[in-house]
């Protein structure tokens, strides 16, 4: 009897989020180092999260305008500007307004 295909809107990784809740920062940084591959998150996939997080918190915290997050992290506008619209709306759902 074959066996049945996997689901493949079901993801088997680890998502990083998880990680850094679980393990933290630098722990997380450590296992993708060391042990990044099918399961685990790659160090190029967990750097671009890293990149990302501190592109959004200097957009949200300090200021700073497309162009310059974008000579910043090596990024185009156009890039920086789909990252940001991302944060807002992940921020707008996890948080709608009160009406």
């Amino acid at each position: 009897m074959p066996t049945p295909h996997p689901d493949p809107t079901r993801r088997s990784r680890v998502s990083i989020d998880a990680l850094l809740l679980l393990l933290g920062a630098a722990r997380t940084h450590l296992l993708v180092d060391i042990a990044a591959g099918q399961r685990l998150p790659s160090r190029d996939r967990f750097r671009r999260h890293v990149r990302r997080t501190l592109l959004v918190h200097d957009w949200l915290s300090r200021g700073y305008s497309s162009a310059d997050l974008a000579s910043k992290y090596g990024l185009s506008a156009s890039h920086v500007r789909r990252l940001t619209t991302q944060a807002r709306l992940r921020a707008t759902r996890a948080h709608p307004p009160l009406t």
